[in-house]
């Protein structure tokens, strides 16, 4: 059946149909009698129209674009700033391969799993009509490739197979820890692994749960730490940011983000998982919530049976909760929660492999997991023995919970803006200074993706001190922001402001009364009225057409509530 449909799709009869109608309207060419296949060459103009926007590479190649796949593909202005790069990546959910398409830009090889038959066959022959050939499509499921990927591996094309072999370290034993020696090194052999799980039920319901969408990743979460250096999940645009940090944390603290305090992923190694979690809009709008998991960071060696790291003999184990201070060496050992506890002024290359297999050093007891730092620079001499600290500072990374959150504000033909921080509760940023509604010229409007992640006062305080333009004053994440003179490029909108007044429902209804059916184009942050109350409260009716329309703001700032009116209309706010 799959197979037929294909050869349908493929045929040059289907292609001239749709070619020769792309410019109709597609319910037109849907009821047209005298089109072959009316119904599946509507569906394709329908989709290769919208492609031009969404999806405009494929549009060129006048990819094979079916309906469901296309409604869950990411869009190319989203999808193509993927950043990450290294030799493999496995992309759990392949789909129309949108995501594939651009990780393959990066990667030497991408394997792409699809479930579904269908659409496996229909992103083969994107590909091929892509020019991609550096990505491997895999009919199955996620759970059945997690659980024997090095029976996939086995299977690939030999060319694709053999020039991956690089990354297996025992290719495809690799997988197979029954049959490696106990002191094996081994690197997972995926440098990245990525997800969009499905985000419909069965019943064409909306899911934001990771858990509730397909494939389940936090199931699965075991397995692709097992074979992966890193994760990437793409999430719904209603997943909450904080959540992000509940559900990825790692082992070794509360928030699941650990880092070294002067220098990050370079200078400092941990046994937790580091998370990141990226806002994503486009045209202000809110599109993904990207949670990215680093399993294995560089300088570490990871261990698949027991996705462990490995301590080899020019490396040094530090313990800061048992440091007191002093330059401490030790060793790490299992995923099991499991430490041998510190051993001051102790060469570690002899004990390496006692602790490797769970074995005390000189009768020191195995502690619990604490947050654990590896750190080359901290080791002199060939034998791995310490005969020399530079500094504390340089050997001893005080590690802390901590979370990186970025806000990413995709830009339409413009260079995209980011801002990025590592953000703690307890450190947001209050504003002292006092509001003052008369002075302010322009209102200020965050872009979703710094509200979505909570970042609003945090980017405006930076752009304030290290700018001499315009200062933007804002008091919280959700609400809006206020200027004297507009500011140059922000990730947000300027907008003139002609008044702003404490906010009076009866004295805004009679000027709506008395401008004989002007209409009003109601917006609220922070406030603590809907829209429809507003417009209640207001009398607003249904839209005159052919009025004029007066363009209010509504927000609450330094403990009042305020009415703003604007001297131009959002929408048309360059």
């Amino acid at each position: 059946m799959v197979k037929e449909q294909i050869n349908r799709l493929l045929s040059d009869e289907f292609a001239a149909a749709v070619e020769g109608n792309l410019g109709r309207d597609p319910l037109q060419i849907a009821l047209d009698g005298r089109v072959a296949d009316a119904a599946a060459v509507a569906s394709q103009v329908k989709y290769l129209q919208r492609a031009q926007t969404k999806l405009p590479t494929w549009y060129s190649a006048r990819c094979l674009l079916p309906a469901l796949a296309f409604e869950q593909s990411s869009s190319e202005a989203s999808a193509a700033r993927k950043r990450y790069s290294g030799r493999v990546a496995v992309d759990l959910t392949c789909g129309l391969g949108v995501d594939a398409y651009f990780l393959a830009r990066n990667f030497e090889h991408v394997i792409a799993l699809e479930r579904d038959e269908f659409l496996a066959a229909v992103a083969r022959e994107n590909f091929r009509r892509l020019g991609v050939p550096n990505v491997q499509i895999i009919n199955t499921s996620t759970e059945d490739f997690l659980a024997s990927p090095e029976r996939f591996v086995a299977s690939m094309p030999v060319h694709f197979a053999d020039s991956m072999s690089a990354n297996f370290v025992h290719s495809p034993e690799a997988f197979d820890t029954s049959s490696r020696p106990s002191d094996a090194k081994f690197a997972p052999p995926f440098d990245l692994v990525y997800a969009d799980p499905d985000r419909r039920s069965a019943d064409g319901r909306k899911l934001v749960l990771l858990q509730d969408c397909s494939p389940d990743i936090m199931a699965l979460l075991p397995d692709i730490e097992r074979v992966a250096k890193r994760l990437v999940v793409k999430l719904s645009p209603l997943f909450d940011v904080g959540e992000v940090f509940r559900v990825f944390g790692g082992t070794g603290g509360s928030n699941g983000w650990l880092r070294g305090d002067a220098g990050g992923r370079e200078n400092g190694i941990s046994t937790g998982r580091r998370v990141r979690a990226e806002v994503v809009s486009v045209g202000g709008e809110c599109k993904e919530i990207v949670a990215e998991v680093d399993f294995c960071v560089e300088g570490m060696r990871c261990d698949a049976s027991i996705s462990a790291f490995e301590i080899i003999p020019d490396e040094v184990v530090v313990d800061p909760t048992e440091s007191r201070g002093e330059p401490v060496a030790g060793l790490a050992i299992h995923r099991t929660g499991s430490t041998i506890g510190p051993k001051i002024g102790s060469a570690v290359a002899a004990g390496a492999q006692a602790a490797h297999r769970g074995e005390s050093i000189d009768g020191l007891s195995v502690d619990s997991g604490e947050p654990i730092a590896v750190f080359a620079d901290c080791v002199r001499g060939s034998d791995g023995t310490v005969s020399e600290y530079l500094n504390e500072s340089d050997c001893v990374r005080r590690l802390h919970p901590d979370r990186t959150v970025a806000a990413v504000m995709v830009g339409l033909g413009e260079p995209d803006l980011v801002f990025e921080e590592n953000v703690a509760e307890a450190d947001c940023p209050k504003n002292g200074d006092p509001f003052e509604p008369d002075r302010y010229k322009w209102l200020i409007v965050p872009d979703v993706s710094l509200q979505k992640s909570r970042l609003a006062r945090r980017y405006f305080a930076a752009l304030n001190a290290r700018t001499g333009g315009a200062k933007v004053w804002i008091d919280s994440d959700n609400g809006y922001g206020f200027a004297t003179r507009r500011p140059g490029v922000i990730m947000g909108k300027s907008i003139e402001i002609q008044s702003i007044t404490p906010f009076d429902p009866k004295s805004l209804k009679r000027e709506l009364k008395a401008g004989k059916g002007l209409n009003i184009e109601i917006h609220r942050r922070n406030f603590p009225l809907t829209s429809a109350e507003l417009a209640r409260a207001l009398g607003v009716g249904k839209h005159k057409s052919g009025s004029s329309t007066l363009s209010v703001a509504f927000t609450s700032a330094s403990g009042g509530l305020w009415q703003i009116m604007l001297a131009d209309r959002f929408g048309s706010v360059e």
